[in-house]
């Protein structure tokens, strides 16, 4: 095997005979191996993997799983990953605003092989994700494939010589690299490419002006006394404004929409009403040394995120449940209230399809079971870490919250990603803050000190902070240039398309993690970043040892593809009316961003071991140039070789065959 971080390798792979001793191509009879048109048997075994090379931009969580990964199943390959970035990490490197962390369960926002029973809490926040990545990169030597602090500015494909061309910058020296390999991944991720709001003269501002994506504040101290006003509210800007608002002399917040604001993702297992909670030393013990029942535990969570689907059905009755249940709990906290109700969603739900439910025949108490009204819960739960729960205040049920007639949406619960947001609710009805709505919302400029709404008035504030999110259009800030001159900012300019989420049309061995109709509204991505990788290996691998030059797709497969989707998305709470980076943020049109069916539903059909290879055009190495034709036979079998295979020729199991006898049936089972 042949695994080179080597940026400059381009070994050419040894050639073996049936022996297992190397030997040249040639062969001093020639009538043993070729025939009178020119064709020559290759002196090889059956599948012997040429000498490739992979160039995969971003060090985040995907990139990592491509190191892993290609150094752990690939052979005869060199791989080199370019990142911006001085370390490992990603988004979670980047984004370090007091609050950050991931809505997603912590056992279940990990590698399947990188296991951590330590995980502190239920919902880590961004530190602990950092951390995470980067010892797992040290732990399984994935650092020396990686090159820092060096941004890849160009990609142009090279079809004669089946190549992708890759201009890379130093950000250091300022040097510029040039590069090449016979595949280009990319994992640069879509929250990492933030931007300011085109608000007049907000840069000429003379306190303090920081974007949530780009903090440089070591210590939240530094914001005690401060008046601060945060532009945005999405799930950034959510999680700023629970986190700092206790801190702050005054808080201005905008909000110029309605939005579902949610407890986090899986909150069958987390602490009540859907909140965060730590893990006991015991429990992180027994997660440790009992691999069965970490496992289990880990299951569990995951058929929790796994369950949600039905819910995201417009006309569904579990979309009346969670919309009942998410107006309910957002009404309570804004007007002070305690949610003394006990029936969950799911009982309510249940009730809907006439079944039978626990709280029909139990008596519970909030210690005793999740209490959560989350749309992002599907099952009651005994709760595994019980905290007290909160006073029930009878006097506060006469209140009523303006905020209430606002922020709560009248479009369906799923239009938008359900933002969680524990405490955020909370906070808006705190004496030191401020909430703007609706038109008032509009900032009309920003001057010295503070900024200008569209009615006149003025707010003097000491900081603004901009939670305005990140460019999620899909389109790639550098080109990208694929066969024939397609440059992918031009094709993904208006409508993103792409097989599968995969891979836009003339784009030759090229991979993208998370693109256009991926499923990255359906639960934790690191398993889908995991089958996603083995998808494209098994691509990679296919034209290693089957004398392939170059992959593209169909452009008939994308089109059949997106013509699915578009037939699909109306019945889905995501294509109702509501302005969503899910339909490139627009108010209504084509749902561009997720996949058409549930999560089980992608990984049945963008699965490795079926992959529809009559949905892509393949080009051979061999194929001759029709500018000037060689004359010499071109044979689709030349990779069967010297009529060895490798198991032969390498000292393996010649009887495997009857250890694994079920072996290959398993792909009838869907």
């Amino acid at each position: 095997m042949v695994i080179s971080s080597d940026a400059g390798a381009r070994a050419t792979p040894t050639n073996i005979n049936g022996n297992g001793n190397s030997n040249s191509n040639s062969n001093s009879n020639s009538n043993s191996n070729s025939n009178s048109n020119g064709y020559t048997v290759p002196e090889q075994p059956l599948y012997t993997p040429r000498q490739i090379r992979i160039i995969t931009i971003g060090a985040g969580a995907s990139g990592l799983n491509v190191a892993r990964n290609v150094s752990k199943h690939l052979q005869n390959v060199s791989l080199a990953i370019y990142e911006k970035n001085g370390d490992v990490g990603g988004t979670w490197l980047e984004n370090r605003y007091p609050g950050c962390g991931c809505d997603i369960p912590s056992h279940n926002y990990q590698y399947s092989w990188a296991e951590n029973p330590g995980w502190t809490s239920y919902y880590s926040g961004q530190g602990e994700i950092e951390a995470y990545l980067q010892q797992t990169a040290t732990k399984h030597d994935l650092r020396r494939f990686i090159r820092f602090r060096h941004q890849v500015v160009e990609a142009r494909w090279e079809d004669a010589a089946g190549l992708w061309r890759v201009v890379v910058q130093d950000l250091d020296t300022g040097a510029t690299v040039h590069d090449a390999a016979h595949f280009l991944i990319n994992a640069s991720g879509y929250l990492n490419n933030w931007k300011w709001p085109a608000i007049e003269g907000l840069h000429s501002f003379q306190g303090e002006l920081m974007h949530s994506a780009a903090w440089t504040l070591d210590d939240t101290a530094a914001l005690r006394g401060k008046r601060v006003a945060v532009i945005g509210c999405g799930s950034s800007g959510i999680q700023l404004v629970a986190t700092i608002q206790p801190l702050v002399s005054h808080l201005t917040t905008f909000i110029r929409s309605p939005t579902w604001v949610t407890a986090g993702f899986g909150s069958k297992y987390a602490g009540p009403g859907g909140s965060n909670f730590e893990f006991s030393d015991e429990q992180k013990r027994r997660f440790e040394q009992d691999p069965q029942e970490y496992l289990q535990y880990r299951k569990a969570v995951e058929h929790e995120l796994n369950s949600r689907f039905r819910m995201l059905h417009r006309d569904s009755p579990e979309q009346a449940a969670a919309v009942e249940f998410a107006t309910r709990d957002m009404t309570a906290k804004l007007n002070g209230w305690t949610d003394t109700n006990t029936e969950t969603e799911t009982d309510t739900t249940a009730k809907l399809n006439g079944v039978k439910t626990k709280t029909d025949t139990d008596t519970n108490t909030d210690t005793d079971r999740n209490t959560d009204t989350n749309p992002n819960d599907t099952n009651p739960n005994p709760n595994p870490n019980p905290n007290p729960s909160s006073k029930h205040n009878p006097t506060a049920e006469h209140n009523h919250n303006p905020l209430v007639d606002f922020i709560i949406p009248k479009f369906a619960v799923g239009c938008r990603r359900p933002t969680p947001g524990t405490g955020y609710l909370e906070a808006l009805t705190q004496s030191n803050v401020r909430v703007v709505t609706g038109p008032s919302a509009e900032i009309a400029s920003v001057d010295a000190t503070g900024l200008r709404l569209s009615s006149g008035e003025h707010t003097p504030v000491d900081m603004i902070i901009c939670a305005t999110g990140f460019d999620l259009s899909f389109r790639p800030r550098f080109p990208i240039v694929g066969r024939d001159f397609h440059d992918l900012r031009d094709l993904w300019a208006d409508r993103p398309t792409a097989y599968l989420s995969l891979t836009p049309a003339h784009m030759p061995n090229y991979f993208t993690f998370l693109g256009p109709n991926s499923p990255v509204g359906h639960g934790s991505a690191i398993p889908i970043i995991e089958h996603l990788t083995k998808y494209m290996l098994r691509m990679i691998h296919k034209c290693q040892v089957e004398g392939y030059k170059s992959f593209t797709p169909s452009p008939a497969a994308i089109t059949d593809f997106v013509r699915h989707a578009d037939a699909f998305m109306p019945r889905m709470a995501w294509a109702a009316e509501c302005r969503s980076w899910f339909k490139n943020g627009r108010q209504s049109g084509p749902v561009t961003a997720l996949w058409p069916g549930s999560r089980i539903h992608w990984f049945k059909a963008v699965d490795s071991r079926n992959i529809r290879f009559e949905d892509w055009e393949w080009t051979r190495l061999d194929d001759p140039d029709p500018a000037s034709p060689s004359g010499k036979e071109v044979n689709r079998w030349a990779f069967m070789g010297n009529g060895f295979s490798r198991l032969e020729c390498e000292g393996g199991d010649l009887t495997w065959y009857f250890d694994r006898p079920e072996e290959g049936y398993e792909l009838l089972d869907y």
